[in-house]
């Protein structure tokens, strides 16, 4: 008998949401919005960001730290992350720190999408000053 209270209680409020006439259900794959992104960017890596319709810009306050102590690697998959969203609709996207220093950038120009600094200020990868193969 307790088994099937238990069961009850469960089911009870899947039973409900189900029946909600106005329950929203998508009919296709959508592009997942700027806010779900930089939820998912975690850490408090985005902490502000303002939207400029009219310029169509996009201007995102970043954590300086965690920006710093990200590599080039990190730091390019943030941008087109957040790159992919704009373009759904066509707005630039600019980068800056709590100071509002540039520090990135996704812009459309002259038919393409570019991210400048090319390097986001970061090293992509870096060399070992050694002898490579260990010969002597």
């Amino acid at each position: 008998m307790k088994f099937w209270l238990m069961v009850l209680l469960v089911l009870l409020p899947l039973a409900a949401q189900a029946q909600n006439p106005d329950a929203l259900v998508p009919l296709a794959p959508s592009q997942p919005s700027l806010w779900w992104i930089s939820d998912r960017l975690g850490e408090g890596f985005i902490e502000n960001w303002i939207i400029d319709q009219d310029a169509k810009l996009i201007r995102l306050q970043v954590n300086s730290q965690t920006w710093l102590t990200a590599n080039y690697i990190k730091r390019y998959e943030i941008m087109q992350k957040l790159g992919n969203v704009a373009l759904e609709n066509r707005y630039d996207i600019v980068v800056e720190n709590n100071r509002q220093v540039k520090l990135a950038q996704y812009k459309y120009e002259q038919g393409n999408w570019q991210i400048t600094p090319p390097l986001l200020g970061a090293t992509p990868f870096s060399a070992n000053s050694g002898n490579f193969f260990g010969l002597r």
